[in-house]
C-alpha cells in the first residue's frame, strides 16, 4: 500500500530539524513552480538555472521565518520571480554584445585624414634630412615599415650594436625639439617608443 506524500507544513518541520529527506522532497515537489517562473521571465537555460539555485538559497536562509507552511509554494514563485528580474536587471548592465551585429568603421581613411598623414610624412622626412649626419641613417630605417632588428642595422650601418640604442635616443631627442613637428602623431609614435 501506497504512503500518502507528506504535506508541505510535515516537509518544512523536517526541513527546519535538519532533515535531508524533507529538504529532497520539497525540492522535488516545488522545483517545477520556481523553473516555470524564471521561464515566465523569458531567461535562457543558464539563467534559469541560476534563479533556481538563488531561489532554494533564499529559501534554506528564510525557512525559520515562514510562519505558515501552506503559503511555501506562493513563498518560492514569489522569491523566483524577484530573483528573475534582479538577474534581468543586472544583464542590463552588463550585456554581452557581438561585434558582428555593428558596423565597425572602416579601416579606410577620409580624405582629410590622409591629406594630414601624407603633410605628418613629408615635415618628419624633412625633420629627418636635418638631423646630423650620423643619426640620419638610423633613423630613417627605424621609419622602414618593417623595422630591422639591431644586429640588421648595425650590419647595415657598420656599427656596434651597443650604440644603437643611444644613438636612436639622441636622434629621437633631436626629433622632438624640431618645431615643425610639434604636433604630429607620426612623430609622436616614433620618438616616444
Amino acid at each position: 500500500m501506497e504512503q500518502p506524500e507528506p504535506s508541505t507544513a510535515t516537509l518544512v518541520a523536517g526541513a527546519l530539524k535538519g532533515d535531508e529527506d524533507a529538504w529532497s522532497a520539497i525540492v522535488h515537489r516545488y522545483e517545477g513552480l520556481v523553473t516555470a517562473v524564471a521561464r515566465r521571465h523569458r531567461l535562457g537555460a543558464a539563467e534559469i538555472d541560476d534563479v533556481t539555485q538563488a531561489t532554494w538559497a533564499q529559501l534554506v536562509s528564510h525557512l525559520e521565518r515562514i510562519r505558515e507552511p501552506a503559503c511555501l509554494p506562493g513563498w518560492l514563485a514569489t522569491t523566483a520571480a524577484r530573483e528573475s528580474l534582479r538577474l534581468i536587471r543586472g544583464q542590463g548592465r552588463e550585456r554581452p554584445v557581438d561585434v558582428a551585429e555593428y558596423e565597425l568603421p572602416s579601416e579606410r581613411r577620409g580624405p582629410e585624414a590622409q591629406v594630414v598623414a601624407e603633410d605628418e610624412h613629408e615635415r618628419l622626412h624633412a625633420a629627418v634630412s636635418r638631423l646630423p649626419g650620423r643619426y640620419r641613417p638610423l633613423v630613417d630605417l627605424l621609419l622602414t615599415q618593417e623595422t630591422p632588428s639591431y644586429a640588421e642595422i648595425a650590419v647595415q650601418l657598420d656599427l656596434p650594436v651597443g650604440s644603437i640604442g643611444p644613438m636612436r635616443a639622441r636622434g629621437c631627442a633631436l626629433l622632438r625639439r624640431d618645431a615643425s613637428l610639434a604636433e604630429d602623431a607620426q612623430t609622436r609614435q616614433l620618438v616616444h617608443q
